[in-house]
């Protein structure tokens, strides 16, 4: 499978004179249509001729597409290591757009392609992405607004993706709320990062990623009822049941947290938008319990000043509080259940052993014999009530 890089990257190597050292990957963010009368298929634009944040163009009229139509599938974030979360068809260039539909795997036949397609449903992801192996291309030198822009003009598609660019908490907390299991989006993560996997997100963002489908959602503020004194409009006018739009950074310009950002607008870069993580989740937690007891916790607590919450407020938090401890409950059992599996299979495993020591050896293998009761005696202290 060819390696993708960004087109900054692909830039760097020529102006440097040195052989690319792969395909190129550009994302794009259009919402997605339903095909109708086709069951969990949805028709994306993969690619069209605007140019993107940096500066780049891929002319439409110059895609080669013989390559995919000889395995049409869809992968999720170019992770070629992965099953594809579906299949492509009918991909094809529609004017100055490269077009096509992608139907998702069911979940019987795989769970994590059916996280995709809610999340995507959903609208919490929505992009994108070609990667592609350019044939033919020029710099854009004579335009100053677009600096050193690539005009890509002819390249081969090699493969489509759905990503998660960009990996907004906000938005899978929402799609947890909302009853959509992240969890196996979760594991994807932990496996590409433990696994040092080939995907086109930085480490940082997988994660970030990891973390977003992982944390329940206890950012956003309490609601109260309708009518209610504490109640107060959104300022942007939304909805309370739509995620905020703050910190939803819209992009990722592909370079390590300690370069330069290669973005036009770095403020929407999401590896160098300088945006603070949000608030540690416990700690905005504490802080809420003691307005809601009347505690200080001491002179300069900065929550001080804070009037009690409200009853309404109280049990929202409530609620949140007994869900994360919910979840962290089940997490923790299952981790539990595999620490006492991983024990059985070490002490079936010691015992037999082919090179144990006959019966009538008074003198067992001293080494084997401390693991076995290393293992035991954990296994016993840890063994459910």
């Amino acid at each position: 499978m060819t390696t993708l890089i960004s087109a900054d990257q692909f830039r760097k190597d020529l102006k440097a004179k040195r052989k690319p050292s792969g395909g190129v990957f550009r994302v794009n963010t259009e919402p997605p249509v339903f095909v109708e009368g086709a069951d969990r298929t949805l028709r994306f634009i993969f690619s069209d001729n605007s140019v993107d944040r940096m500066g780049d163009t891929i002319d439409a009229a110059g895609w080669d597409l013989s390559d995919f139509e000889r395995n049409p599938v869809a992968l999720w974030a170019h992770d070629s290591s992965a099953p594809p979360i579906g299949g492509a068809s009918n991909v094809a260039v529609e004017g100055t757009r490269l077009a096509g539909d992608i139907t998702f795997a069911p979940p019987e036949t795989y769970l994590f392609a059916d996280t995709i397609y809610r999340l995507v449903l959903g609208k919490f992801i929505r992009a994108v992405s070609v990667g592609f192996m350019p044939t033919k291309y020029s710099f854009a030198d004579n335009d100053p607004e677009r600096g050193h822009g690539i005009d890509f003009l002819e390249q081969t598609l090699l493969e489509i993706s759905v990503c998660p660019v960009p990996a907004n908490p906000n938005a899978l907390a929402e799609a947890r709320r909302k009853g959509i299991d992240t969890r196996p989006l979760m594991d994807w993560a932990e496996r590409t990062l433990d696994s040092g996997g080939k995907v086109i997100l930085p480490r940082l963002e997988l994660e970030r990623l990891r973390k977003a489908a992982k944390e329940p959602n206890m950012a956003r503020s309490p609601r109260a009822r309708s009518g209610h004194a504490s109640a107060t409009p959104r300022a942007d006018g939304a909805d309370d049941d739509d995620p905020p739009a703050e910190g939803a950074s819209l992009g990722t310009c592909g370079r390590g947290p300690d370069d330069e950002c290669g973005m036009t607008d770095p403020s929407e870069c999401s590896i160098h938008g300088g945006k603070a993580d949000p608030p540690d989740t416990d700690q905005k937690l504490l802080a809420a319990l003691r307005r809601l007891v009347g505690r200080k916790k001491d002179a300069g607590d900065p929550g001080d000043d804070d009037p009690p919450v409200a009853h309404e407020d109280a049990i929202r938090l409530a609620h949140k509080s007994l869900t994360t401890a919910k979840a962290f409950m089940t997490e923790g059992m299952t981790h539990h259940a595999k620490a006492l599996s991983l024990l059985d299979g070490v002490m079936d495993a010691l015992d037999a052993d082919p090179a144990s020591d006959p019966p009538d050896n008074p003198d067992p293998d001293p080494e084997k014999a401390a693991q076995l009761r290393r293992a035991a005696e954990l296994r016993a202290k840890h063994k459910p009530a």
